[in-house]
């Protein structure tokens, strides 16, 4: 699958991600708002996870698009004003540990059993999804999409 394909596959998954009414994220906020550690990390899995999502799309994302099609010869390379596309590889994987570790906060506090949060568990199962979601995304960008962008790159700079 081309790397353009995939990057557009994950564009329409964070779309899903931020709209869709089965993750609605802002009314998980509001049906969290009485538990404040759990309103607090989530507010804050969320606001990570769109200003990660801001920074694909603007930058990364439209640099693979145009690396598919440079491979593929309907335009020129352009090398990228950051150089390579290791740097924003860089930037992105520190952002979804950043993401993981709220990911986990909260996870943990949803499932303390001994100290069990007042959340009904239809909410928790909808957290549970979206968490479940994401970790989704991450796993593809880490482990199909920036290796895929890495290698594609390199073979366009090693072809010139």
């Amino acid at each position: 699958m081309d790397i353009d394909v995939i990057t557009e596959d994950i564009i329409k998954m964070h779309t899903e991600l931020l709209t869709d009414k089965n993750f609605n994220v802002e009314s998980l906020l509001n049906k969290v708002e009485t538990e404040k550690t759990v309103h607090e990390l989530l507010d804050k899995v969320i606001k990570n996870l769109k200003h990660h999502i801001y920074k694909e799309e603007k930058i990364l994302f439209p640099y693979l698009v145009n690396l598919a099609k440079a491979v593929r010869e309907e335009i020129p390379f352009e090398k990228p004003y950051f150089e390579t596309v290791i740097n924003p590889i860089k930037i992105m994987e520190s952002d979804h540990e950043q993401i993981k570790e709220g990911i986990e906060q909260l996870q943990k506090i949803l499932n303390d059993e001994p100290n069990p949060t007042k959340i009904n568990s239809s909410v928790k199962e909808k957290i549970k999804n979206l968490i479940e979601y994401i970790n989704k995304v991450i796993y593809l960008e880490n482990k199909i999409l920036f290796p895929k962008a890495l290698s594609l790159e390199n073979k366009i700079l090693t072809s010139s």
